[in-house]
């Protein structure tokens, strides 16, 4: 008699969950609505501190429009360490996420992505770092 109630209990947890994970994946969200938005980026190294803000300023940016755009965009950060090897590697690893957009920042990452965003025909947008330093010394 123990053997066919803990028989029924199981098979009843079981039937739950697994109909509980059946819905959860026929229910599931779906990002076709989103956008991908690539950020290859410097989160490492010697120009990790410029990289973080620019990374931040980026966020913020999705975050708003996320708020008052019908199409929503969903941000995919690598980082390409300011060389031009990882760089490349950060990019294929975004391409393989599927991303519709590309964002490049550092002068150093843009010549050897610069013929991969023309093969694959990705929109980007490739901007250049400075140190701000260099601003404040140079407001004489």
């Amino acid at each position: 008699m123990k053997k066919v109630i803990w028989t029924l209990v199981i098979l009843v947890v079981v039937a739950v969950f697994g109909g509980r994970a059946w819905y959860l994946y026929q229910h599931r969200e779906t990002d076709t609505n989103a956008v991908n938005v690539g950020l290859v980026s410097v989160t490492s190294g010697l120009y990790a501190k410029m990289g973080y803000d620019f990374n931040n300023g980026v966020i913020l940016a999705i975050e708003e429009l996320n708020v008052t755009s019908d199409k929503k965009m969903k941000l995919l950060i690598e980082d390409g360490k300011a060389v031009a090897k990882h760089a490349i590697n950060a990019f294929n690893k975004l391409l393989f996420d599927g991303i519709d957009v590309t964002l490049i920042i550092g002068d150093i990452q843009m010549p050897p992505l610069a013929p991969l965003v023309a093969e694959h025909k990705i929109p980007t947008v490739m901007t250049i770092m400075g140190n701000t330093a260099y601003l404040k010394n140079n407001q004489d």
